[in-house]
């Protein structure tokens, strides 16, 4: 099409009424003068939360203490995900929770408007949703409205979003809307019209060709993989049949792909998981609906008499799950994970559920996608035999990540405790210790690791032993490379939790611990995070941090000696 020749104000005007509301029938008659008319108090729209979804719940008095002004910046930097899935899910949790508005915020539909698109980011697309159909001015208001049909088109809502479109009565001009409306005449066949409004996009912004070649390929049913960077184009893509690359997708279309079908769902699914954002009851549906894993016919038990009989039926079922595994390990990794997870649930022997829960721990690279597996796996490691060290420690750090102390104690048991080794024991009131450093420990490595668990343990208010703070003034972490620390967001931390500011403090360690996350910063600064939770009330989540904290160094040194 030629878009160097288009309709202006003629267009926009016949487009603008082709999409305005139909007009009522007939006017209003005239209110009796008699009746007094009182307009009802406005909702607060931070008072407005979403109806499911949150991980923890979060006080009406998140917020106290908070400017509205310092809550814009926190919202507007809060990046889509940071590496502690911990700080993933309280961002979240902090972002659609109800509460009371920062201090001079009350009514602030700007300010709201940041926490939608805030929670859009974080891939919360049905919150979202709920949270803008049911605030002040719902689907009237244009920020929400745009909002809200991001997400409605990145989860293939199509005709919620062309409604939108058509029922907006301000801000109808918006080079947003009149992107939409060319996608949803397009979507209609009408492709003349679509063209029109595609022109007066291209006025409005010449440069923004990526849009037009994206109605091109969606119009010609283009089939070429495409790698959508915002909610329209994912639309665009759907409506065409052209394959999906994740390759530079955002968290927020991730999100809406995330339990789809093909590998790009099973991708998806796993990236989510990993950043805490999606539930480890999802990620198990995904993974266990996974084709290709071929059925093994499991022989009924019978009762005999002949001990060769029990063998040799054991025999083939170790055969038959030792078959299994060799074809899991054979797919590439996302594929791979599914499939072990199967065979850990339907392994017919012991051993063969114990191997597909080791390769399905080891297969995560980092400290998220271990957690995320680590809650997969936990409930299926039951009295399983285990046959060599590193796969005792994977199974005593995955049911450590979960809570699980009782169960991860037997397995750090059968460890070998070797003279000066930190091993932590998470319970429900408190981080134990199992061994505690000592004057002996010279690898720096090793020693790397208990500094950065035993001040863990002291921002836990765990009691130590003098050796043990005699260890923490001689020994440093700088044999490993950390994060830097920056104090001024720390101490704008310590200083929201003395407060009980519990939302900025989230979101201030959030930013902070975007890139790094507990495991990777300062133990210092970790620490330091770890009692302003602690400050806060929030002893839990202190727990859960501690656990990020000294995890991830371990499984990284347990990898090197398993390489």
């Amino acid at each position: 099409m030629d878009f160097n020749t288009y309709f202006k104000g003629f267009g926009l005007a016949a487009l603008l009424c082709t999409f305005a509301s139909p007009s009522p029938a007939q006017t209003t008659p005239p209110i009796n003068a008699d009746v007094q008319i009182q307009s009802l108090g406005q909702v607060e729209p931070f008072r407005v939360g979403a109806q499911s979804g949150i991980f923890f719940k979060m006080p009406a008095s998140q917020w106290q203490g908070t400017s509205a002004r310092i809550a814009a910046h926190l919202m507007s930097d809060l990046p889509e995900a940071g590496a502690s899935p911990l700080l993933n899910r309280l961002a979240a949790s902090v972002l659609i929770s109800p509460s009371n508005p920062p201090a001079n915020g009350k009514g602030d539909m700007k300010l709201a408007s940041l926490r939608l698109a805030s929670a859009y980011r974080l891939g919360l697309l049905d919150a979202v949703i709920d949270l803008a159909e049911r605030s002040p001015g719902g689907l009237s208001d244009p920020e929400n409205a745009a909002i809200a049909t991001r997400a409605f088109l990145a989860l293939g809502k199509n005709t919620e979003a062309c409604d939108t479109a058509a029922r907006l009565q301000t801000g109808r001009e918006a080079v947003f809307w009149l992107k939409v409306r060319a996608f949803c005449l397009a979507r209609e066949g009408q492709n003349a019209a679509a063209e029109l409004t595609a022109g007066l996009v291209l006025e409005a912004d010449p440069e923004d060709v990526d849009f037009l070649l994206a109605l091109n390929r969606m119009q010609n049913r283009d089939t070429a993989p495409v790698s959508p960077i915002n909610a329209l184009e994912l639309a665009m893509a759907r409506f065409s049949g052209a394959p999906i690359d994740l390759a530079g997708t955002p968290l927020s279309l991730q999100s809406a792909l995330a339990g789809s079908e093909g590998l790009v769902g099973l991708q998806a699914s796993r990236i989510m998981a990993a950043a805490g954002l999606l539930p480890t009851g999802e990620l198990a549906k995904v993974y266990r609906n996974w084709p290709g894993l071929p059925a093994i016919e499991i022989s009924a038990d019978t009762d005999t008499t002949e001990p060769s009989d029990h063998e040799n039926r054991q025999t083939d079922q170790e055969k038959d799950d030792a078959s299994l595994l060799r074809i899991a390990m054979g797919q590439d990794k996302a594929q791979r994970a599914a499939m072990l997870y199967q065979i850990a649930l339907r392994a017919q022997t012991p051993s063969g559920r114990a191997k597909a829960i080791y390769e399905g721990l080891k297969l995560e690279k980092n400290m998220p996608g271990f957690m995320a597996a680590a809650a997969l796996y936990t409930p299926v490691i039951h009295d399983l035999p285990v046959m060599t060290q590193p796969m005792r420690t994977y199974f005593a750090y995955a049911l450590l990540a979960s809570g699980q102390a009782a169960q991860a104690s037997t397995y750090i048991d059968q460890s070998v405790p070797t003279t000066g080794r930190l091993i932590m024991l998470s319970t429900r009131t408190n981080i134990v210790i199992k061994a505690l450093p000592d004057e002996e420990i010279t690898d720096p490595k090793k020693a790397s690791l208990a500094y950065n668990d035993t001040m863990a343990l002291l921002a836990l208010g765990t009691p130590i032993s003098g050796e043990v703070r005699d260890f923490l003034f001689n020994h440093t972490a700088d044999t490993e490379s950390f994060a830097p620390c920056r104090n001024s967001a720390l101490a704008a931390i310590d200083d929201g939790a003395r407060r009980r500011a519990r939302a900025e403090g989230f979101l201030r360690a959030a930013l902070l611990l975007a890139e790094s996350g507990f495991d990777r910063i300062e133990p210092y600064c970790g620490a330091r995070i770890i009692q302003a939770f602690q400050t806060m009330g929030y002893d839990g989540l202190a727990r859960h941090a501690a656990l990020e904290m000294m995890l991830a160094p371990r499984l990284q040194a347990l990898r090197i000696q398993d390489e």
